[in-house]
Formats: structure tokens, C-alpha cells, sequence
């Protein structure tokens, strides 16, 4: 029976696992539920970071939700998309802001903070932690990433 129960336990894990999308890094992201946009490739995912990707296919204008500098969040979507230090990809934002070709990210302190703006942003992406993305809200859903 216990072997049963440890199955059981597993498949569970997994199960779990599966829900919170590739959190590769103990983290995912995440969009408006609105956004048909529900799986997107990491390349086409780090345009819509670095501004060259300005919409999504429903024509719904990108908007970046950026955990702070030195955040264990920033520094995995830097990692994950660039290859590089969160430090390299806030200077790419900066630039890209500065010269007009991407609108400024909005600032959020905490995984609760980013829910809160991707639920009343259609277009919102954020990156919040695999834990926060087991019980999402109403209205927030996993961008899975291929």
C-alpha cells in the first residue's frame, strides 16, 4: 500500500509540475488570461523583453511587468532569455525605452504586485515564482514557453 501511496505522491509532483508551465529555475510566466497568446517561443518571448516585439498576434500592445534589479525573478528572465546578467538586460530595456522602440516596463515590488498588474493589463507578461503560479487568479494565466 505504501508503494501506491509514493505513485500516487509522484504523480501528483508531476501533475503540479505540468500546472506551473516550464519552470525551469523555479519560476514562470505569466499573462493575462485575455491574451490567446498561450504559448510562445523563447526567442519571440525575449523580443517582447528587449522591445522588438511590440504586440501580440491579437494585435494587443506588449506590456513588460519587471520584478527590481537584482530580484531573483529578473535575474532568471535574464538568464533564460538573454544568456546574461539581469544588470545587461535592464541596460537593453533602458536603451530601447530611451530611443522610443518599447514602451517603459512597470515596476513591481513582489509576485503579488506582478498577478496584479498582468490581471489589468491585457497585455501584460510577467515572471513570478512556480509556487505564486500554483493558485493564480482569476484572470492570470501561464505563458507557456518553448
Amino acid at each position: 500500500m505504501s508503494h501506491l501511496r509514493l505513485i500516487a505522491t509522484c504523480i501528483g509532483a508531476l501533475l503540479v509540475a505540468e500546472r506551473a508551465g516550464s519552470a525551469a529555475g523555479g519560476f514562470v510566466f505569466v499573462r493575462n488570461a485575455k491574451n490567446d497568446t498561450a504559448q510562445i517561443g523563447k526567442e519571440e518571448l525575449k523580443d517582447c523583453y528587449t522591445g522588438k516585439k511590440k504586440s501580440w498576434k491579437n494585435g494587443t500592445p506588449v506590456e513588460i511587468a519587471l520584478n527590481a534589479g537584482g530580484s531573483a525573478e529578473l535575474k532568471w528572465v535574464a538568464s533564460e532569455l538573454i544568456g546574461a546578467s539581469d544588470d545587461i538586460l535592464l541596460a537593453k530595456i533602458k536603451q530601447e525605452v530611451f530611443k522610443g522602440e518599447m514602451k517603459k516596463p512597470t515596476a513591481v515590488a513582489s509576485s503579488q504586485d506582478c498577478l496584479a498588474e498582468v490581471k489589468k493589463a491585457a497585455g501584460a507578461v510577467c515572471a513570478v515564482d512556480a509556487d505564486t503560479a500554483k493558485s493564480l487568479p482569476d484572470g492570470v494565466a501561464i505563458l507557456d514557453v518553448k
